[in-house]
């Protein structure tokens, strides 16, 4: 549990998709690649989409427009939210990203203080230093018709957007059968009541 007076407004983490193992494809479809630099980690992963053109002598050529896979803002700024157990704690909200490929992928998390150790201001004068590193499980990322279907929302994140974070949040299903029955008993009850009603007429005619 952190300190409500703790200084959160330097704090952010940068979002980035990593996959490990590509294969070339040459379906003239989106293909995906990551380059591995010197020390064997995974820089940012560009996916490359063919432009059709037609040259002067109208043949058709191919070019490959390069763009970043991870789409969406890849950078949170640190917010204090209470969790499940009502702990406050610092948290980083990305709740807009998406991939543009299929495959199986993590998501690097960086966490970086851009704060200046001089002033309450950001530093511009030096480099900030990544502070930690961490990575998400591999999860797979489908097509439109492999796609199996949105799961439920989390708790947590029903825990948040009640504090006001912006989160798309599921809304359960209701139970019709359930609805349709306390319709059919108070019509039920309407219906008893008028008839008891017009034995009572009938009684005072008598």
């Amino acid at each position: 549990m952190i300190h409500r007076a703790f200084n959160i407004s330097f704090l952010v983490v940068m979002c980035d998709a990593c996959q490990k193992h590509t294969a070339p494809k040459t379906d003239g479809k989106a293909s995906s690649s990551a380059d591995i630099n010197a020390s064997g980690q995974l820089s940012t992963q560009v996916v490359r989409f063919p432009n059709g053109i037609l040259d002067e002598l109208e043949d058709n050529r191919y070019t490959a427009t390069k763009l970043k896979n991870l789409v969406g803002a890849s950078v949170a700024s640190a917010t204090k939210l209470y969790d499940l157990e009502g702990k406050l704690g610092i948290f980083f909200i990305f709740q807009d990203i998406s991939l543009r490929t299929e495959g199986l992928f993590r998501l690097q998390f960086s966490l970086t203080d851009i704060g200046s150790p001089h002033s309450n201001s950001v530093n511009t004068a030096t480099v900030s230093k990544v502070l930690a590193v961490v990575e998400t499980d591999p999860f797979i990322v489908y097509t439109a018709k492999k796609y199996p279907g949105v799961v439920q929302s989390t708790a947590l994140s029903k825990c948040f957007a009640r504090q006001g974070i912006k989160i798309p949040i599921r809304k359960e299903k209701v139970n019709k059968t359930h609805i349709t029955h306390k319709k059919s008993v108070r019509k039920s009850s309407i219906a008893t009541v008028d008839l008891l009603e017009d034995d009572t007429e009938d009684d005072e005619l008598e």
